[in-house]
């Protein structure tokens, strides 16, 4: 399963959840996150030179069986929110 929620606004915004089955792929879907940084990097880099820095400072990160990618002005604070969901119902 995943989630994916972008700005329609031509900012970099964008967070992404990839819920793998078994823990053990979770290392392949946070690749795959990786490489779709790579990808919006290269769009922003053309489209909007702007927003190509936040996405160099994209964080991707896996929890248990979820690979994540933050792409926002305080992902910090939005991966602390996701943890503690993350904690409070495991």
């Amino acid at each position: 399963d995943y989630f994916i929620v972008y700005s329609t606004e031509g900012t970099a915004d964008e967070i992404a959840v990839i819920a793998v089955k078994d823990a053990a792929d979770v290392s392949e879907a946070a690749s795959t996150l990786h490489a779709h940084v790579d990808d919006r990097l290269k769009l922003f880099q053309q489209y909007g030179p702007d927003q190509a820095s936040r996405v160099e400072k994209a964080e991707i990160f896996t929890k248990y069986q979820y690979a994540v990618l933050l792409i926002c002005d305080d992902s910090d604070a939005v991966k602390t929110a996701f943890e503690d969901f993350l904690s409070s119902n495991n």
